[in-house]
């Protein structure tokens, strides 16, 4: 797995996969967080993930998947059409941070797009239904 974006949710998707002891590439733009990110004991690499060179190096041909978590959704529209141009079949997940970038994210060939607030709000709704014994109208 390649992990575009070493931040808050690189590195939790990183720990994830870690306890599904499945291997992963973090690929980080910050030198000093790629520096902190092995001091945690995670795989991380400098590089940009939108340029077709750093996803060759890390292995997009062999990847199972690409996952672009980059904090702003235009970088990831741009490392997944990177990826998806290197790559046809390969399984891309990516975060959006506004409701009208998932069509865009999904037209530059993103499988699965994931918006965290919107993500947050149904699990909190979720974690209300159960309190009150299930709200009328809400589905999970």
């Amino acid at each position: 797995y390649i992990i575009c974006g070493g931040g808050r949710v690189g590195s939790h998707v990183a720990d994830l996969l870690k306890q599904q002891h499945k291997e992963y590439v973090i690929v980080e733009r910050d030198d000093s967080l790629v520096r902190d990110l092995r001091t945690q004991k995670y795989t991380a690499v400098e590089g940009d993930a939108m340029e077709e060179k750093h996803l060759r190096e890390l292995g997009v041909q062999h990847a199972k998947a690409l996952i672009a978590v980059l904090p702003e959704v235009e970088k990831n529209i741009l490392t997944v059409l990177t990826a998806r141009e290197l790559r046809p079949d390969i399984l891309i997940y990516a975060r959006a941070d506004r409701p009208h970038m998932v069509k865009k994210l999904k037209t530059a060939g993103a499988n699965h797009i994931v918006l965290p607030e919107v993500v947050c709000a149904e699990e909190i709704m979720h974690e209300i239904a159960k309190e009150e014994g299930g709200v009328k109208g809400f589905v999970h």
